[in-house]
């Protein structure tokens, strides 16, 4: 198992003039070939603000379909499914999956007060082709 950051995207740094926005969505796409078997994917950076960064949603598109065997979840180092766990995404097939969708108990949304990040688990074999979007819907608590 490998821990990947190539494609980490930062939600706004305290300071940068997008961080004066109220909510936001950042973005990352992977690739079958940016990822192998059990790797953990570090998607998102929430960095440690002087505010409260509240997680409003994580949509996942399928645009190519990824190998049979293959799983994915997108949790954060609390639980590796905490958002959507295996069995919300289905990457055999293309479509969409959305935290709100998968009747956890976190759907309502995710309240981070110090730096984290939000990570994608593979599971199963190396896939050999797949390519998946993650969107991240955020909002600012305080501090404008």
């Amino acid at each position: 198992m490998a821990t990947v950051t190539s494609k980490l995207a930062q939600v706004p740094e305290e300071g940068s003039p997008v961080v004066m926005q109220q909510s936001g969505v950042a973005h990352v796409q992977i690739d079958a070939g940016d990822i192998s078997g059990y790797d953990v994917v570090q998607l998102f950076n929430i960095g440690a603000f002087s505010f409260p960064i509240l997680i409003t949603d994580i949509i996942t598109e399928i645009t190519e379909a990824f190998t049979a065997s293959t799983t994915l979840g997108i949790g954060d180092g609390t639980s590796t499914s905490r958002f959507l766990d295996t069995s919300a995404i289905a990457p055999t097939s293309t479509g969409y999956a959305s935290m709100k969708q998968d009747g956890n108990a976190n759907s309502p949304g995710i309240r981070y007060t110090a730096a984290e990040t939000i990570d994608m688990v593979v599971g199963g074999a190396t896939p050999s082709a797949g390519t998946i979007d993650i969107y991240l819907m955020y909002s600012r608590l305080g501090g404008i």
